[in-house]
């Protein structure tokens, strides 16, 4: 996390407004490129979309009871896998949001899509795949979402997620030699 003023700025708006969302409500954060968020081509920087992206996904665990319950048990919600996909430059000054959205789960890993967008244009997205852990051991999301007291059925995963996760599989092949 390399966005530590908007992280506190984050805690302290959700410390005085005590608002909660439903688990599968689409979220929006709204940011400014500041120039220190930009690289040497003048726009926003690659690395700053995936700490956006945590940015959101810290949100979501504080608006949510689903993301209360994970953090008062203790969980550890960590990132196993993300794709990028940048369609135009954010620049300096401009003004954007960031649409969260918990696509869904399986049995043991949950999916975020993370949307930037200048107006309703699209300026990139990140797909996200993580589990909780509980103690350093992996939570199967049957129990995470029993635990929390939210529905235990997901959502059905976008065509996309289910290609990316046989992209997935076909890498950790390859890398293990099988």
């Amino acid at each position: 996390m390399n966005l530590y003023l908007r992280f506190l700025w984050l805690i302290m708006r959700q410390l005085l407004r005590r608002d909660t969302n439903a688990m599968l409500d689409s979220q929006r954060l709204h940011f400014r490129v500041w120039p220190h968020d930009c690289d040497i081509n003048l726009h926003l920087t690659n690395s700053r979309y995936l700490g956006f992206g945590d940015l959101g996904r810290l949100n979501f665990l504080l608006t949510t009871r689903f993301g209360r319950s994970a953090l008062k048990l203790r969980w550890a919600g960590v990132v196993n896998a993300q794709v990028v996909t940048y369609i135009r430059p954010l620049a300096p000054m401009a003004r954007f949001e960031m649409e969260t959205e918990l696509l869904g789960w399986d049995e043991k890993y949950w999916y975020f899509e993370h949307r930037f967008l200048k107006g309703e244009t699209l300026q990139a997205s990140i797909l996200v795949r993580g589990v909780f852990l509980s103690k350093g051991k992996v939570l199967s999301m049957q129990q995470v979402t029993h635990r929390s007291g939210e529905q235990n059925i997901s959502p059905e995963l976008p065509e996309r997620i289910h290609k990316w996760r046989d992209l997935l599989r076909q890498k950790r092949q390859d890398a293990i030699g099988g």
